[in-house]
């Protein structure tokens, strides 16, 4: 995992019995984090990567979590309709386009995973739910805060860290609830 996914595992606000969407989730760290140790009731986990999605099935099978992980392969957000007291997300931060669905986890020409993420997660969250995002330095906090804003989201900065391998890379994690 890079650091930006172990902050944000670390920094993010569950608590037990809650019900968690981990979207964008990769190798389904998170997805483990709030199953395991922060003692979510369930946990929704989707990846766009069906690689992904295989990868997040063995950690669950690992880690004893069957029964509290359910696992998608979908765009962002699962079919199966539920409310969420906590989405947590780590989208790709850099808007090129990617050649493929593996560069699609770090590339996404015009942020338009982040903008659909935005517009849509009222959807699924509770009124007094909970959004934790990463992003970096080499995309741009500027355009994201102003995202941010632009769908009517108050956000405070939870946390950073600069890279261990790069000090040039800051990560951020935020915390968004509806305004």
């Amino acid at each position: 995992p890079k650091p930006d996914s172990i902050l944000l595992a670390k920094k993010m606000k569950i608590k037990p019995g809650d019900v968690v969407l981990d979207t964008c989730a990769g190798a389904g760290i998170q997805t483990i984090y709030a199953a395991r140790v922060k003692k979510a009731d369930l946990v929704y986990s989707c990846d766009i990567n069906p690689y992904a999605v295989a990868n997040i099935k063995l950690n669950v099978k690992k880690y004893n979590l069957g029964k509290k992980v359910k696992v998608f392969l979908a765009d962002l957000f699962p079919k199966e309709r539920t409310n969420f007291d906590v989405i947590i997300a780590n989208p790709p931060y850099t808007d090129h386009k990617p050649k493929d669905i593996v560069e699609k986890s770090v590339w996404d020409k015009e942020h338009k995973t982040l903008k659909k993420l935005l517009k849509n997660a009222r959807k699924y969250i509770k009124t007094k739910g909970k959004i934790y995002l990463s992003w970096a330095n080499f995309a741009d906090f500027r355009l994201f805060e102003k995202l941010i804003k632009a769908n009517k989201y108050n956000y405070k900065k939870i946390a950073s860290l600069k890279d261990p391998s790069d000090l040039r890379i800051e990560y951020r994690i935020y915390e968004l609830v509806q305004a």
